[in-house]
């Protein structure tokens, strides 16, 4: 288990988290729950 924790952490800290979807300057982060809706494979 722990070898799989540190795999997951490898790919969290090689992830870009840099890229943002146009919208996301427009969504309240403040709010409770937030869901996105569209067709699947569109890059929600």
């Amino acid at each position: 288990m722990e070898k799989l924790q540190q795999h997951f952490a490898k790919l969290l800290r090689e992830t870009d988290t840099r890229f943002h979807r146009y919208l996301y300057g427009q969504i309240n982060w403040a709010n409770r729950m937030v869901g996105l809706t569209g067709p699947r494979g569109v890059g929600k």
